[in-house]
């Protein structure tokens, strides 16, 4: 089994991970196994509700808390046992899906919920480096924010973690570790592909997976916090530093595991962002999405987002 470090925690894996090799010396705190391919139900399964997303109850996900510890159930789709000390998990993808589903799901969805349990917050971002510092972009699926990262990567930045980012605020920091990837994107704008940066495949969700620097650091200061908001109908890149009142309110509607119905997760991240929004600046960035993305606009959006990490931009209020 290969040994990684996912959010700032040494996991030993049957399942292959995009991610950071575990350094000599550091324990192993997670230990993943597979069960093999089995059937899934397409049903909630029976024990304490602790989250749930789906529009029916054929599918979505759950996570209820039982006597062998938690399982998360993707419905239909795979199961992942969590033990009752959360320092492992088992794996079973129904045998109707691709296997590959396994990494996909673990990386993000899993192993988010898992550190969630263990009291750490994750944010569903992305988050790249530049100048020595993470710059994180905020947004739930099909914001952006994948592509905004890809797109930084080919003028220089280098991947952080792609869709959930841990962080911690100490007195006077924000901290964030780095996450799996790689970045998979449901269309590629060709200025990516003149960058030089190129795709390595397809996932099992039918994106396009592309291959990105990645930073050498295990753990960085946070810059800023950025939320995109991509439209056809803006001219120009617009910044705005939003108020901490404001960027918390827009903040809270990203946790990386949606649908808790027990408290205390909630209840965590909601405490853990007040503190960091009171030490990094929550900032909205205008995109204008133009149907075919030119080499001047994601320039012009590695300046922008550059000087935020450095702290020279200049920010409207």
């Amino acid at each position: 089994m290969a040994r990684y470090e996912v959010y700032g925690i040494g996991v030993e894996s049957e399942v292959p991970l995009d991610a950071d090799r575990l350094r000599p010396g550091r324990a192993v705190e997670v230990s993943v196994r597979l069960r093999g391919a089995g059937e899934v139900p397409e049903r909630v399964p029976p024990g304490r509700l602790i989250a749930r997303l789906g529009p029916d109850d054929r599918s979505g996900y759950a996570i209820v808390e039982d006597e062998q510890g938690y399982l998360y159930r993707f419905l239909g789709l795979a199961d992942y046992r969590l033990s009752p000390g959360l320092d492992e998990v088992t794996v079973m993808v129904d045998r109707r899906w691709d296997g590959e589903w396994a990494a996909i799901l673990l990386s993000g969805n899993v192993l988010g919920a898992l550190v969630w349990l263990q009291g750490i917050t994750i944010l569903h971002a992305s988050a790249v480096e530049l100048d020595g510092r993470a710059i994180a972009l905020v947004g739930g699926s099909g914001s952006g924010k994948t592509t905004l990262a890809a797109l930084l990567c080919a003028h220089g930045a280098r991947l952080v973690t792609d869709d959930a980012l841990r962080f911690a605020t100490t007195r006077s920091r924000v901290r964030c570790w780095t996450g799996p990837g790689p970045l998979r994107l449901r269309n590629v704008p060709a200025v990516l592909l003149d960058a030089g940066l190129r795709p390595t495949g397809v996932s099992a969700d039918e994106r396009t997976v592309i291959d990105t620097p990645r930073t050498r650091r295990r753990k960085l200061d946070l810059a800023a916090f950025v939320v995109p908001k991509l439209t056809r109908e803006a001219e120009m890149i617009e910044v705005t530093q939003l108020g901490t009142h404001r960027g918390l309110l827009e903040l809270i509607r990203f946790p990386r595991i949606l649908g808790w119905e027990a408290a205390e997760p909630s209840r965590q991240f909601l405490v853990d962002l007040a503190a960091a929004v009171e030490r990094v600046p929550v900032v909205e960035l205008v995109v204008p999405w133009r149907l075919a993305i030119d080499a001047d606009l994601a320039g012009e959006l590695a300046n922008a987002v550059s000087a935020l990490a450095d702290g020279t931009g200049s920010i409207a209020r």
